[in-house]
């Protein structure tokens, strides 16, 4: 699925320019290159490495890693993205850790339920010439909320295209959100 983006001249010109190599397996963090979702400049989708995290000027290696879907729209940081520039990061599952009173902190696994993989709705920027992604995130759903209050934004594999399409609005994809969630203990 990521050959296309290992040979591609963008993804060897940010690995030799930010130290460091695509992730296309295993985890992705912080600061992260990873491959993600996107219209290309002929409007077709592409899968395009980028950052994970927009980096902030002048507060060193600080980075704005999620966008909150109640505030995305009205957000300096994130508004021209939510009406331009949104993407898609694929992913087998995403983590997030509990922190139970007066015990060890947890990590859980997650994915929405009967799905094989997890379709996490972005927002991208050009920083620098440095394609950067931030992960749109929403309240947790009830069955995952002793967890963590937030989750990220999931749509269906089958709503990609539109979710990366500037012509259709966003609050029509986000109107088909995966909300019925798994989750294990990692251990």
């Amino acid at each position: 699925m990521f050959r296309v983006i290992q040979s591609s001249p963008l993804q060897q010109k940010l690995e030799q320019e930010l130290h460091t190599s695509l992730v296309t397996e295993g985890d992705v963090y912080p600061g992260s290159l990873a491959p993600v979702i996107a219209r290309n400049k002929n409007g077709e989708k592409s899968f395009f490495p980028m950052l994970f995290g927009f980096r902030l000027s002048g507060q060193g290696n600080r980075k704005v890693l999620n966008a909150r879907l109640e505030t995305a729209t009205e957000k300096p940081l994130f508004k021209d993205a939510w009406k331009i520039r949104r993407c898609v990061i694929p992913a087998s599952c995403y983590y997030e850790w509990a922190h139970p009173s007066g015990q060890k902190a947890i990590r859980y696994v997650l994915q929405p339920s009967a799905s094989d993989g997890v379709s996490l709705c972005g927002l991208y920027r050009l920083n620098g010439g440095v394609p950067e992604f931030v992960i749109l995130t929403r309240a947790a759903e009830e069955s995952i909320a002793f967890i963590h209050d937030r989750m990220p934004v999931i749509i269906p594999k089958s709503r990609i295209d539109d979710w990366i399409d500037p012509g259709i609005p966003a609050e029509d994809v986000l109107e088909d959100l995966l909300t019925a969630m798994d989750y294990h203990e990692n251990v």
